[in-house]
């Protein structure tokens, strides 16, 4: 709905006393990619989580659950700030 409404407000054309559609289209010109690029992260993350995780409980069988999941967190969380940062900062 967000993205809908940000796409609409975008292409809403503005009467003659409207002195903030270009500020709004400043602000949200740039968020389909923001949205697109968050969502797209999170998935991979999500999936590097489970992967990194299930890694680590076999190449380490006697690593407690609450450390493999710390590592498996911490390196997935870096990933998803680093694929951010490139992807939807850029």
């Amino acid at each position: 709905f967000y993205l809908f409404m940000t796409q609409f407000l975008l292409w809403y054309t503005p009467n003659g006393f409207d002195t903030m559609h270009h500020h709004f289209s400043h602000v949200l010109g740039h968020s389909l990619r923001i949205i697109s690029a968050s969502v797209g992260v999170y998935v991979l993350s999500q999936y590097a989580s489970t992967i990194i995780f299930s890694t680590i409980k076999k190449q380490w069988p006697t690593v407690t659950f609450f450390v493999s999941n710390v590592i498996a967190l911490s390196l997935s969380q870096l990933l998803d700030t680093v694929l951010f940062t490139v992807i939807g900062l850029y």
